[in-house]
C-alpha cells in the first residue's frame, strides 16, 4: 500500500452501527495531526426480544453482518 501522507501516525478503524449518528463526528473533533479515522457502518436489525431463543438467533445474523464490515476495513490495514 501506498505511503499515508495524511495518517502518517495511525489509522484507526471504527465499526459504527448505521443509526448512530453522534460517534464518527465527535472522533473528527478530537483526532489528533496524523491520524485518520476510517468508519465502516454495521447493519443493525430490530432485534425480536420475545425469546431468549430468538433473540440468540438475531445476535447471530447480527455478527455475520459484523464481519462483514471488518473484512471492508482490513484493506487499510489500520494500526487501531
Amino acid at each position: 500500500m501506498s505511503k499515508d501522507y495524511i495518517g502518517y501516525r495511525a489509522k484507526i478503524g471504527v465499526l459504527v452501527p448505521f443509526t448512530n449518528t453522534i460517534v464518527q463526528p465527535e472522533l473528527e473533533s478530537l483526532r489528533p495531526k496524523g491520524v485518520t479515522n476510517h468508519t465502516a457502518r454495521i447493519p443493525n436489525r430490530k432485534r425480536p426480544t420475545h425469546s431468549d431463543e430468538a433473540y440468540a438467533e438475531a445476535m447471530k445474523e447480527g455478527a455475520i453482518g459484523t464481519e462483514d464490515v471488518i473484512d471492508r476495513l482490513l484493506p487499510l490495514e489500520p494500526d487501531l
